[in-house]
């Protein structure tokens, strides 16, 4: 499980969680609406190539690494939407998520 492979590498769960997703993350919506870790570790994967997300939704909150990673996250060649300095969080994210699906639903209708 996904504490159990963060405590073998040494790493947190949301870092984790993100690796054991790599597999289904190419052409995906990637949302983090939490944890600065996870995105950075989503960053990595992408500058090694090892995954291509057709849009990052970047939203982490809090103090330690969140705006960095957010700078980060404006440096790779992917598409993004995200909030700067320490805001953010899940329900940002999960607004943003929503705004698009309602967007896409009204083009659909046209």
């Amino acid at each position: 499980n996904t504490a159990e492979r963060a405590k073998t590498e040494g790493t947190t769960r949301s870092v984790a969680a993100i690796r054991e997703l790599k597999p289904h993350l190419g052409g995906a919506i990637v949302v983090v609406g939490n944890a600065p870790t996870a995105l950075l570790a989503l960053l990595d994967m992408i500058v090694d190539g090892q995954v291509a997300p057709a849009l990052v939704i970047g939203m982490p909150v809090g103090f330690i690494a969140c705006p960095e990673s957010k700078a980060e996250l404006a440096k790779v060649d992917v598409p993004y939407i995200s909030v700067w300095e320490k805001r953010g969080g899940s329900s940002a994210a999960a607004a943003t998520v929503n705004a698009l699906l309602g967007l896409a639903l009204q083009e659909v209708a046209l």
